[in-house]
C-alpha cells in the first residue's frame, strides 16, 4: 500500500532523541519543535488555528505545575469551538489526543473520543 491510497494523516515519531513529523501529504520529513501543531493541511501551511495551539501550548507550559495539570489544560483547549474543535453535519473533531514527555522520564498518552466521551490514558515509564 502506498500513503496516497489514504485520506490524509500526520505521523509523529521518534524517542527523546529526536521526534520527526511526516505526512502522506508530502514527501518531507521534518524534525518536530518543542512546540508544535498539526492541523487537516498539508504539513507547512500554517493556519491561525495552528499559531493559537502554538501559544497555547507555550502558556501552559510555563503555568502548569505538574503534568497532569499540563494535559487537563490541553484537553480543556482542544475542546474550544469553533476554532479547534469542529462541530459541523459533514464532519467534525473526532479525537484529541495529548502526549506529554515529562521531566521523570515517562511518557503520558491520552485520547479523548468525543463521540462516545470515552477517555483512554497510558503512562510509559
Amino acid at each position: 500500500m502506498r500513503g496516497g491510497d489514504y485520506a490524509r494523516f500526520h505521523l509523529i515519531a521518534g524517542d527523546r532523541s529526536e521526534i520527526v513529523h511526516c505526512s502522506n501529504g508530502s514527501s518531507q520529513v521534518a524534525p518536530v519543535e518543542e512546540v508544535f501543531a498539526v492541523s487537516n493541511a498539508p504539513p507547512g501551511t500554517d493556519w491561525p488555528k495552528m499559531q493559537l495551539a502554538r501559544e497555547t501550548l507555550s502558556l501552559l507550559i510555563g503555568e502548569a505545575r505538574d503534568d497532569e495539570e499540563l494535559a487537563t489544560g490541553l484537553l480543556r483547549f482542544l475542546a474550544t469551538p469553533p476554532e479547534v474543535f469542529v462541530e459541523t453535519p459533514l464532519f467534525g473533531t473526532r479525537s484529541s489526543t495529548v502526549i506529554i514527555a515529562g521531566a521523570d522520564g515517562a511518557t503520558t498518552f491520552i485520547e479523548r473520543n468525543h463521540a462516545g466521551g470515552e477517555e483512554r490514558r497510558f503512562r510509559l515509564a
